[in-house]
């Protein structure tokens, strides 16, 4: 069996191991404390049964995607054996929750930011060691051995800045989708008719601070992929981009917005479009800045 399927299978029982947790441990924590659960009312006025078939659903798919990945660079994750799997995990902890309390905090979302932080840990690190137990059996089992090529890292650090300034232009990016569905009154709790220029800037600032930060971390694991990612120069960081910026980011809110759209009601799918155009143009533009500004060391 390749080993891009046995990733995806054991992304797939990760993944049902998340949903179960987010359904039986996590969400009637964040209920008990009164936190936001996708910006509605809480306690949340649907059936807790769609909110289960919605979030098990989307961490599934999520677990296959996210294992596939797991697959491909599992060679650069530290640790060894069924340990590789919790720094995975911690990434896309990092890349997903950390990522959208930075964004959260600057509109006072507060109890959306907590609830991604303190109580979404708990989520990831059981997805991370799930998929490494999952992944090493199957592996094991299945898995043809063959001589798997050396892959060379670069040091983090010279990834850094060029991730700083990366994310300072995907911060752009972002202003330049933002902006227009601000102004026509597409974003949910805000009117268009507050729009002006002080506005604008202030959002132009906002947009390139919450981006500018998460640069900095994607930025430096950039070299420890980077033999690892397809193609060359600029349209790596792209994939590298669209992969890391977006896919762990973004992706999670668009699949669980459609799905209560089904389950619920239409104006999710607004909300999930929103993350889908807006999610999808900053990691666009991080991704092309970083592959044209990132160069390993010869």
């Amino acid at each position: 069996m390749k080993s891009w399927k046995i990733g995806a299978i054991a992304g797939l029982i990760a993944g049902l191991a998340m949903g179960l947790v987010i359904v039986l441990i996590t969400l009637p924590i964040a209920f008990k404390f009164g936190l936001y659960y996708w910006g509605l009312p809480h306690p949340p006025e649907i059936p807790f049964t769609k909110i289960a078939t919605n979030e098990i659903i989307s961490n599934l798919i999520l677990g296959v995607i996210f294992g596939s990945i797991y697959s491909k660079v599992y060679p650069v994750i530290p640790g060894k054996g069924i340990w590789k799997g919790l720094p995975f995990g911690l990434f896309g902890y990092l890349a997903h929750n950390v990522y959208f309390a930075i964004i959260f905090l600057p509109y006072l979302y507060l109890d959306l930011a907590t609830r991604v932080i303190f109580v979404g840990l708990i989520d990831w690190i059981v997805f991370g060691l799930f998929l490494g137990i999952s992944y090493e059996f199957l592996h094991n089992r299945y898995y043809i051995a063959k001589k798997e090529p050396r892959i060379i890292e670069y040091d983090m650090k010279g990834g850094i800045i060029p991730g700083a300034i990366a994310g300072l232009i995907g911060g752009i990016g972002s202003f330049i989708v933002t902006f227009p569905i601000v102004y026509f009154g597409l974003w949910p709790g805000i009117m268009p008719e507050i729009i002006d220029p002080i506005f604008a800037i202030s959002q132009l600032g906002t947009q390139i601070l919450i981006h500018l930060i998460p640069g900095f971390y994607l930025g430096a694991i950039y070299p420890k992929v980077y033999n690892l990612v397809p193609r060359k120069g600029i349209t790596k960081g792209l994939i590298y981009g669209l992969t890391a910026s977006y896919l762990f980011s973004e992706l999670r809110y668009i699949i669980q917005g459609i799905g209560f759209g089904i389950l619920i009601f239409q104006g999710f799918f607004i909300w999930a479009f929103d993350f889908f155009s807006i999610g999808l143009a900053s990691a666009i533009f991080f991704g092309l800045a970083l592959g044209y500004l990132y160069k390993p060391p010869k």
